[in-house]
């Protein structure tokens, strides 16, 4: 057990970092050598089988940041995001008030919305 810990605060936490950033750029070659790591990791007995792989971590550090963003008008990142526009209406309030561009899978922002 312990080692779990340790593994995922050092390792993963190393491969993880800032993985919003750069998830969308890599190719699937590097995503399938995390995934091949992660995998060894977990079959040496340092990660547990109930261990999340590389997608769903790199998932769940972007859903996080975009929370972190969505919810702080302060936050650095806020103004990437383009404000939504007020159409005049009175309709239901949206969870994300933001634009939408033209999607692109390897921009982080793009990504999220």
């Amino acid at each position: 057990m312990t080692k779990h810990l340790v593994t995922r605060a050092t390792t993963i936490a190393q491969i993880m970092f800032a993985s919003p950033a750069w998830w969308g750029f890599a190719s699937m070659k590097d995503r399938d050598k995390i995934d091949r790591l992660v995998h060894r990791m977990r079959r040496r007995g340092f990660l547990s089988s109930e261990d999340a792989d590389s997608t769903q971590l790199a998932t769940k550090a972007d859903s996080k940041l975009f929370k972190a963003i969505c919810d702080n008008p302060q936050h650095v990142l806020t103004n990437l995001f383009s404000q939504h526009k007020n159409t005049g209406r009175n309709t239901r309030a949206s969870v994300r008030n933001f634009e939408f561009p033209t999607k692109d899978e390897r921009n982080y922002i793009l990504r999220m919305l």
